[in-house]
């Protein structure tokens, strides 16, 4: 969980990969990509691999709605 910076040293938000998810929410990677592919856990996939922005898991701890 690193922040990284764009081309003008902006920084990006932070991201999460499956197994990250899976640990901040207690469940398995099988079950994070689950609910990704159903859309009810917010993720992109990228290169084959899944990622999620750190806020909006975090959002999901607070019992947010994510994107709000």
């Amino acid at each position: 969980m690193s922040a990284n910076k764009d081309e003008s040293g902006s920084e990006l938000p932070r991201t999460l990969d499956t197994s990250q998810v899976a640990e901040l929410l207690r469940i398995s990677p099988v079950h994070v990509t689950r609910l990704a592919r159903a859309g009810k856990l917010p993720g992109t996939k990228v290169t084959g691999q899944w990622l999620f922005l750190e806020s909006e898991m975090l959002k999901l701890l607070k019992g947010e709605h994510p994107s709000d």
